[in-house]
């Protein structure tokens, strides 16, 4: 894994936790504002050494930011109800 690119896995494919379907590593590693969903490594690590692949590719800072845990559902839908509500102003 010494040289390998960010895109090396992109085509791999794994049934994704939050929506239900196959989704290709790309996705995984990219959805969250160009950095990886905080699933990452539980989806994917008996496929690959995600581990090793995380590491290498972001910065401590941007691993702070993708795999802090994330609030619960309902506090999710409060906070974008009060978003909508705040731009309406």
């Amino acid at each position: 894994m010494a040289n390998q690119k960010m895109d090396t896995h992109d085509q791999l494919q794994q049934h994704c936790r939050s929506l239900g379907h196959r989704v290709p590593f790309e996705y995984c590693r990219s959805m969250n504002t160009n950095l990886p969903c905080n699933k990452i490594l539980a989806c994917w690590k008996n496929i690959l050494p995600i581990d090793e692949f995380i590491s290498k590719h972001y910065t401590e800072n941007e691993m702070s930011v993708f795999l802090a845990p994330t609030k619960p559902k309902l506090i999710q839908i409060f906070d974008l109800m009060k978003k909508a509500g705040d731009s309406e102003r």
